[in-house]
């Protein structure tokens, strides 16, 4: 297991949920060395994995790596190409990462099957594939995955598209098997989870209706008592944006906005986890605010505004409440209540026991079959 050197392929944008997809891998091999090649900030994130290196591409030694290699005539990344080179294998890991609007996929894989020749492991954890791709984006995926040494998406959906490749699976997300032991004691409040759907042109226009539900809940909410909390959880994307654009509404009253907490995703995982576990419960708009509230045992209300959620709680038959966002005007703060007051707690225990099976093959790999982890 020592002798094994992993990296570490994910979406690097400091993202509370694919922060924690890293997290949660990194955690479950603590013998085994892992790598990551990352934007500059990650190394404060992942400071508490001893068992990750982490090398940003502003570090002096990177840097002057790629320089030199570049007036070689190599690459612009020469250092993230000797990297993996210079691994075993290669984990694959994230959600959302075959979209349509990926104008780099090709390149992408195009820089993997190489190393698939030369023997190295790929091993493709935790993901969904998107839809209204066309049939040349889908063999071609088609083509990367079945060279891989294991491809285990989280919704069904996925999965039968690609099914007929010996290698694909599908288990719960990866989330599912975060362990956080803190205590949080529970209060008196509710947790938003925002996004900000100007930088997603299919609900551009939904971006100021969004923004006014957002704080006509938020007036509700505080009228019957409860403290709220608003969340960001990755600022690159937005969330932060849209948090000033709901304290600055004016339909916001002035007792919304005088108790308002704000809680922002830098580097610090506890702190938000923190958040989520003492909050009694949560509207998400975020999907992994929905998967963590559910791990936690809170009440969730779903702002959908992709198939990827459509597509888990189809799958699990959660009696979940939600609302599109194409629907969103039509969402009244009374119902949202009603739900949260009415409702049971859903289990989701064998989420948990199915999140273990994304890393199966990864066990046979990394611990080998006799220490197979079930």
């Amino acid at each position: 297991m020592k002798d094994k050197k992993i990296y570490i392929k994910a979406y690097l944008n400091h993202n509370l949920g694919d922060d924690l997809f890293i997290d949660v891998l990194v955690k479950r091999y603590p013998e085994t060395q892992f790598y990551l090649y990352v934007p500059p900030g990650y190394r404060i994130t992942f400071s508490h994995l001893k068992n990750l290196k982490v090398y940003e591409t502003t570090m002096f030694g990177v840097r002057l790596f790629n320089k030199i290699f570049l007036k070689m005539g190599f690459g612009q990344d020469s250092f993230d190409h000797f990297l993996r080179n210079a691994c075993n294998a290669i984990v694959q890991i994230g959600g959302s990462i075959f979209r349509i609007s990926d104008k780099m996929y090709l390149q992408n894989i195009k820089k993997m099957l190489p190393l698939i020749k030369k023997g190295k492991k790929v091993f493709i954890i935790g993901s969904n594939f998107c839809k209204g791709f066309d049939e040349k984006f889908r063999r071609d995926h088609y083509e990367y995955f079945k060279r891989a040494e294991d491809v285990c998406f989280r919704d069904n959906y996925s999965y039968q598209l690609f099914h007929t490749l010996r290698n694909v699976r599908r288990a719960d997300d990866i989330i599912f098997g975060y362990k956080n032991t803190l205590p949080a004691e529970e209060e008196n409040s509710i947790m938003l989870s925002v996004i900000d759907f100007k930088v997603r042109s299919a609900y551009r226009k939904l971006h100021n209706v969004y923004r006014d539900k957002m704080a006509d809940l938020i007036n509700q909410f505080v009228s019957k008592g409860f403290q709220v909390k608003l969340t960001s959880f990755c600022e690159k994307e937005g969330d932060e944006d849209m948090i000033e654009e709901i304290t600055a509404c004016s339909s916001l009253s002035k007792e919304a906005k005088d108790s308002l907490q704000i809680i922002r995703y830098r580097n610090d995982m506890e702190k938000l986890i923190h958040t989520i576990k003492s909050v009694k419960y949560i509207v998400a708009a975020r999907f992994h605010a929905m998967i963590l509230g559910l791990l936690f045992g809170k009440k969730v209300f779903a702002v959908i505004q992709g198939n990827k959620f459509n597509n888990v709680i189809e799958d699990n038959g959660w009696p979940l409440e939600s609302c599109r966002i194409r629907e969103i005007d039509k969402l009244e703060p009374e119902q949202v209540l009603h739900y949260f007051e009415n409702s049971c707690k859903i289990d989701v225990s064998n989420c948990i026991c199915g999140a273990e099976k994304q890393f199966s093959a990864l066990d046979c790999y990394i611990v080998g079959e006799d220490s197979k982890k079930e």
